[in-house]
């Protein structure tokens, strides 16, 4: 089932199964350059730097800050310079996907002497840590700043009083040392 919803100048999207297939894609992609790299250098044995290298050429992966506000997740990232009408956001109730294509030279008919701007199309995907009403979700440009607000779901509290709490990662146990 896909559902295109418009939201102002974006593209939301209710698809689970695009949000794979997408994923799926980019990973495609990036393992197919690290592949050429790999083969370029002539031989194996880097094959986290070739992945990294390959990451880096495929795609752009801006920071993300995830935030939780009056019973709503809000999704920052920075898309300076991306024109809103590029920008496509995936969504199911427990994830995003947001993806755009980045930046272009303007004017194109411009001889361009040096560009250090990453070309690669942005793609950033994450998990919500609970679930989302995704008929709620909003999505706005401002700035250089992409904000998506995707109210919880009907039912998705942690507390016992109705209230959510923010849930921390569990510490790790400290290693013992061994009596010799």
């Amino acid at each position: 089932m896909s559902k295109r919803v418009s939201s102002g100048k974006f593209i939301v999207r209710e698809d689970p199964n695009q949000i794979i297939a997408e994923k799926e894609q980019v990973h495609a992609r990036i393992r197919q350059r690290a592949y050429e790299i790999s083969m370029d250098r002539g031989h194996a044995g880097r094959q986290e730097e070739d992945w990294l290298a390959a990451e880096s050429q495929v795609i752009s992966v801006p920071p993300v800050e995830l935030s939780e506000e009056e019973g709503a997740f809000l999704v920052r990232v920075p898309v300076a310079g991306v024109d809103p009408e590029d920008i496509e956001v995936l969504t199911t109730s427990d994830q995003v996907l947001i993806k755009a294509r980045s930046h272009r030279h303007q004017p194109e008919s411009a001889v361009i002497h040096m560009c250090e701007f990453n070309a690669a199309p942005l793609f950033r995907c994450l998990k919500f840590p609970e679930a989302v009403d995704t008929k709620s979700l909003t999505v706005e440009s401002l700035n250089g700043l992409l904000t998506i607000t995707a109210p919880k779901a009907a039912g998705s509290t942690d507390g016992s009083d109705g209230s959510s709490r923010a849930r921390r990662p569990a510490a790790r146990p400290k290693a013992r040392r061994m009596a010799s």
